[in-house]
């Protein structure tokens, strides 16, 4: 294969991976934000409560510690739910659509190219071809005429 194919086939690999991550990206998310239940985040809130009282028992500043972590659950609960309403919505599904448009696209553009490539290459190869059968031609010329011509069919020639 040549540099330019190998060149296009890595770039066609690269980007499938790419758009299979892409198709994956949003059911994963989801998955993740799914495993984390309501009693994971309230004991994730009380071990940084907890975390946050004995670091701050020096200063004794903890109320707005406290509010602040309260916020930043909240905070991720609702981009969570945020994240799952986006992936059901037809603008994700659109964006996917034309990214898998765009996809298919650049697959035709680089088996065109490659056709291109690989027609250079028969018609190099199919010139060397004739070069060699060529340089043999008056040798061929030569045999033939040693040996009487055949008419009709081979099998009534005896």
């Amino acid at each position: 294969m040549s540099k330019a194919g190998q060149r296009d086939m890595l770039t066609f690999m690269a980007m499938r991976w790419n758009q299979q991550k892409l198709d994956q990206l949003a059911p994963s998310l989801t998955h993740r934000c799914q495993k984390l239940t309501d009693s994971q985040l309230d004991e994730w809130v009380s071990d940084v409560k907890d975390w946050a009282e004995a670091a701050t028992t020096r200063t004794s500043n903890v109320d707005p510690l406290v509010s602040r972590i309260e916020v930043l659950v909240a905070s991720m609960k609702g981009r969570s739910q945020r994240l799952y309403k986006d992936t059901n919505g037809s603008k994700a599904r659109a964006k996917i659509h034309s990214f898998s448009l765009t996809t298919k696209r650049i697959d035709i553009i680089v088996a065109i190219r490659r056709l291109k490539e690989e027609k250079k290459i028969l018609v190099r190869e199919m010139d060397h071809h004739w070069k060699s059968l060529s340089k043999y031609d008056d040798t061929l010329k030569e045999l033939s005429g040693l040996f009487p011509p055949v008419i009709g069919p081979l099998s009534s020639v005896s």
